[in-house]
């Protein structure tokens, strides 16, 4: 069956934007719905329906001036908030566009353009090409009855901060059932496949640095991958302590991964409150 992705209204300057974007969809064997007229809110709805997947473009005429209202398409979708509950929403700004908002310092606006609709995975590739691809290789969420996870977290972290990340887990280990894996790099261990069998098995991970940024940064995008990448429904929650590590250090713009640079003290505190965030039952 070809996979249909509704692409949300660009302003008329980025007409060359969509044009092409919708050549590319097509020659990947998807369609695309393409609402460039102003239908009404009962015709944008059904449209939103017949979609597997929901993207909106990010540019730089779509951010409004004041930063008041960052982006009016994306929150005009959460109008329609039954509709698109139950399909993956895709929200692409190119990673040009993305640079160019952190040398203005704008963290702030970059973090809230990731929260502005429910169950929606941000991506910055540059790449139309890359992008595209991963929209016909996601998997697309059915209809299922909720299985049993084993664990609530799968909470890593290597050796050199193994102290920290048990004081940690000692606030949350009455709360919450957690599977911990400490990564021992003196071992022979396959623990990229240790961890993601768990991750599997969990509703949350959390892979936690305290002097190990460098390392965070790239075994979460390895277990990420393992997991399914930009299909899983599994969030991965990556803690940095702000004392040591600074936003601008980290450059870690994946789908369903979340940063969250805290002091160590709180960290804990952090992951409960993230994890209700969930609504895990």
């Amino acid at each position: 069956m070809q996979r249909t992705i509704y692409l949300s209204r660009l302003p008329q300057s980025n007409a060359t934007l969509r044009s092409r974007m919708v050549k590319i969809i097509n020659r990947a064997g998807m369609k695309v719905i393409n609402p460039e007229d102003n239908f009404s809110p009962d015709t944008t709805s059904n449209l939103i329906q017949q979609a597997d997947i929901i993207l909106s473009v990010i540019t730089s005429d779509t951010l409004d001036k004041t930063n008041k209202n960052v982006f009016n398409e994306i929150e005009s979708l959460n109008t329609f908030h039954d509709a698109i509950s139950k399909k993956p929403v895709i929200v692409w700004c190119s990673r040009d566009l993305l640079e160019v908002l952190k040398r203005k310092g704008d963290y702030k606006i970059i973090e809230a353009l990731k929260k502005l609709v429910s169950n929606q995975h941000f991506i910055s590739y540059s790449s139309l090409i890359k992008l595209v691809d991963d929209l016909r290789r996601m998997k697309l969420k059915k209809e299922e009855k909720p299985t049993t996870k084993r664990y609530d977290i799968t909470f890593i972290s290597n050796e050199n901060d193994k102290v920290k990340s048990q004081e940690t887990q000692l606030l949350i280990n009455d709360i919450l059932k957690i599977n911990p894996i400490y990564i021992d790099f003196s071992k022979q261990e396959n623990y990229a496949s240790i961890c993601s069998e768990s991750i599997l098995n969990s509703s949350l991970c959390v892979v936690f640095s305290k002097n190990s940024t460098e390392w965070a940064v790239n075994f979460s995008q390895q277990v990420w991958k393992l997991i399914g990448g930009v299909s899983s429904q599994i969030p991965i929650l990556v803690i940095f302590d702000k004392e040591i590590t600074s936003p601008k250090q980290v450059s870690l713009e994946v789908p369903n991964i979340y940063k969250l640079f805290t002091e160590d003290t709180l960290a804990g505190l952090e992951i409960k409150m993230f994890y209700e965030k969930l609504g895990v039952e």
